[in-house]
Parts: structure tokens; sequence; C-alpha cells
């Protein structure tokens, strides 16, 4: 923990690194929900262990996730938002105040998806604004992308080989119904993977490794 501390306040300065610290724990402080702490996928239950290729559970902050959107020009309000490997639903909650026409979450862990549930149920009746969601407990790699999904969200929930097979998936999904998308990479650590599936790169930033790419055509990027 003190070492995690320490390496933000070297790579954002202290300033950065309080508003990423204290928007962690946002959700958590201003609405009562559970969102923390940082898990594997294995911490529940007796005899179950991590699907292999699946990495650790943690939640994105709200200050990170909102310079990620805030660097796009693309029409939410047209779009469906889908997170992969979603856990308590915290960028799924973030992705509802840019008016996306749906969120969507797909989670293989059933206590997680449980969880997100939950988190969401109460989410809505405190703030008093519904949004149009849906979570999907299952495998990833063999998950049938719906045709309308355009905005694809990963917090670096996969190895490679993983993150291979569903990239093959959103591909599958194109050749049923062409169409632009967005992938949103956070913590990009397998980013060659997405490389080679052609797609173009419209941003990056080092920090906290977010990438951004498009596949589809021409993308107005004005930022």
């Amino acid at each position: 923990m003190i070492k995690r501390i320490i390496n933000g306040l070297r790579k954002r300065g202290i300033l950065n690194a309080l508003r990423a610290f204290y928007s962690k724990y946002w959700f958590e402080i201003r609405y009562g929900l559970k969102m923390n702490p940082s898990m594997k996928r294995d911490f529940f239950g007796k005899g179950k262990t991590m699907q292999q290729g699946h990495t650790w559970y943690e939640p994105i902050s709200h200050y990170t996730f909102d310079r990620m959107m805030k660097s796009l020009d693309w029409n939410f309000r047209e779009s469906t938002f889908m997170d992969f490997g979603c856990g308590k639903g915290a960028a799924l909650l973030l992705a509802s105040r840019y008016g996306f026409k749906k969120c969507m979450g797909v989670e293989y862990n059933q206590s997680l998806a449980d969880d997100c549930m939950s988190i969401i149920g109460k989410f809505i009746k405190r703030t008093k604004r519904e949004f149009t969601h849906e979570i999907i407990c299952c495998d990833a790699t063999t998950y049938v992308i719906p045709p309308d999904v355009n905005v694809f969200y990963f917090f670096n929930p996969f190895d490679s080989a993983l993150m291979d097979i569903v990239m093959q998936n959103i591909d599958l999904s194109l050749a049923v119904a062409k169409r632009p998308i967005l992938v949103l990479y956070f913590n990009a650590l397998h980013k060659e993977v997405i490389e080679k599936y052609g797609y173009k790169k419209i941003y990056e930033e080092p920090v906290d490794k977010i990438n951004i790419w498009y596949q589809g055509g021409n993308y107005a990027y004005t930022k």
C-alpha cells in the first residue's frame, strides 16, 4: 500500500495523486457503495480458483475515467457501453453519467456479478437516476457480442491470450454488423494484441497506461 502511494506521488505529483486517491473512494463516500478493496477474483469461496488468464479486480477511479472519456469526440447517447470484467460495476456507474443508451457488464464471477447488480440498484435508488443496464455472468471468451455494442472498455481484465480471444469475438460481431467502434483500454499491458487487429490509436496517456483505439472509417478526433 505504501509503495503504491509513493509511486502515485512520483507519477502524478502531490495534487493529482490526492485527486486520484480521493476519487478511488468517491462512490463509497458519496453514495455509501462498497466498491473496494482491490482483490483477486479467487478471493471468495472455498475451493474456487481464479480462472486462468484473468487478473485482479480493481475499480477505476472517476478521476481517471473522466480524463479518458473527455478526450473523446463521440456520440455517447447513440452508443452501447460494454465493460469486460466489470467486477462491482464502478465503470458502469461512471459511464451512466455520459448518457449511454445502455451500459453492459460481462463478469465471469457470480459473486462479483451479484454485487454489481446490488450496487447498481442502490446507486439508482440514491441518485434517483435510472439507466438501462445489463450484467451478464459468463466466460467472456464464449460470449456472443450483441450487434449494437460499439464502445468496449477493459481495465486490464485478461492476459494476452484471453484478450486475443475477446478481440476475435469483437471481429466476429463486426462481421455480422459493420459499425464504427471504440476500444478503451486502461492499464493497457497487452496493447500489442489490439494493435495487430488494425485498430487506429487515437489517444494515449503514459501515466495510467490509458489507450484508446478506433475501428471503422474516419474518426474526427479534435482534442
